[in-house]
């Protein structure tokens, strides 16, 4: 029983030094309280207090649903749009908390406001909250009402239109950095064949996915692919400090067919280790199919080896700018057959790939559509990764088929 005990706590030792270490924070069950928490509360609460509002061109937010990472998404995705955002929220200490880690980065939003109330006489461009019904507010917007609606398996409604699933929002937070960097990794010399990283022995149901969505979930595909690392030529990498050292050791591993990371890296590096191969395999996610790496892997040229190619919009197509598999056996199948396509093809893939990103991923594009949109109301949907809805998802869903302004949207972007 000893044994078991020190064993156990041995293993839990390593995980936080390894979380600490690619994180460079505290895993949140240790920090999501008070004692953490209130210092950093009392210097957001000041910092937000004397920010002085502009007045102009103002969008005033108002979204009591919407939680965490996808709340700040939204806050910064409307911040691009506008010159100031004013957020109806009632800055505590529990709420503070209650935002969690990629919540708080919300804070950062440079144009953000928050406030109890709308101010009194406040001309505004822009209201944004989460159906008609909300509130009797005392002030119209000149310009716009936004719907925010996190349904993506409803139908499209004639003045619907879907925001495109985003990168990491620590990549969000500093997005035009992020944007500046993409031409110098696109360019990058690819020595590696297919590279997959990421989470993997998923504590909970790790065979949700199979069941809800029907395609094989990360964890069987991680083991299906180790069950064959021999037959397909596959390169293992489950050790942090080997991982930590990829792209020194690039050449290292270019013979490989995959190079199959079962632990995370660095965030600072990330973008570089995507940009050494020419595939990316972006099995699923724990609970849904879509995962940030994919739009990632995209962002940077790197071609997406996928089981879900239709819940972006417009829908992937195999070939052309990815590679579908739907079962275990395609999979190997596919991994197998890339070491004979040739650099031409691939070049063309890389580069449909890089189109596609540039025309349908980037923030930038939907920003200019909000700007320019004409129309007074406007359902704005976002995929909040709630595995309840995303189950239902069909062909003529909105994640599936884009919004109704979509098509239009598209021509002008």
């Amino acid at each position: 029983m000893l044994k078991q005990n020190i064993i156990y706590l041995t293993k839990l030792l390593n995980s936080l030094i390894e979380f600490v270490f690619i994180e460079k924070r505290l895993p949140q069950r240790l920090t999501e309280n008070y004692i953490f928490q209130y210092p950093s509360f009392i210097k957001s609460y000041f910092n937000n207090k004397y920010k002085i509002i502009k007045y102009e061109n103002i969008a005033v937010v108002d979204l009591n649903n919407v939680q965490k990472r996808y709340l700040f998404q939204i806050l910064y995705f409307l911040s691009m749009s506008h010159t100031q955002l004013i957020f109806i929220w009632d800055f505590n200490i529990k709420n503070y908390i209650k935002l969690g880690y990629e919540g708080r980065r919300l804070l950062s939003i440079k144009n953000l406001k928050i406030v109890n109330k709308i101010p009194d006489n406040l001309k505004i461009t822009t209201l944004v909250t989460e159906n008609l019904q909300q509130h009797n507010y005392s002030v119209k917007p000149e310009k716009l009402r936004i719907l925010v609606e996190q349904d993506v398996a409803q139908k499209p409604c004639s003045e619907s239109f879907l925001i495109p699933y985003s990168v990491h929002p620590s990549f969000l937070q500093n997005y035009q950095q992020y944007t500046n960097k993409l031409s110098k990794f696109r360019s990058n010399h690819r020595l590696w064949s297919i590279l997959f990283s990421g989470n993997v022995g998923f504590v909970g149901d790790k065979h949700l996915v199979e069941r809800y969505y029907g395609v094989p979930s990360r964890d069987r595909s991680v083991e299906f692919l180790i069950k064959h690392t021999k037959q397909l030529n596959i390169k293992v990498i489950d050790n942090i400090w080997e991982r930590k050292h990829l792209t020194k050791k690039a050449e290292k591993y270019s013979n490989y067919s995959l190079l199959l990371c079962q632990k995370k890296g660095l965030q600072e590096k990330w973008l570089i280790e995507l940009s050494n191969a020419n595939f990316f395999l972006a099995l699923p996610g724990g609970y849904m199919l879509m995962c940030h790496n994919v739009i990632e892997a995209m962002s940077v040229g790197t071609i997406p080896i996928i089981s879900y190619e239709n819940w972006l919009y417009p829908n992937l197509i195999h070939g052309k700018n990815c590679l579908v598999y739907k079962t275990l056996d395609e999979m190997y199948d596919l991994i197998d057959q890339i070491t004979k396509i040739d650099n031409d093809t691939i070049k063309t893939m890389k580069k449909n790939v890089i189109n596609y990103y540039d025309e349908y991923l980037s923030y930038y594009k939907v920003v200019d559509f909000i700007k320019n949109y004409k129309g007074t109301n406007l359902y704005l949907y976002f995929n909040n990764e709630n595995a309840e809805i995303l189950k239902n998802v069909t062909n003529e869903s909105i994640l599936s088929c884009g919004g109704g302004l979509q098509n239009i949207a598209n021509k002008n972007l």
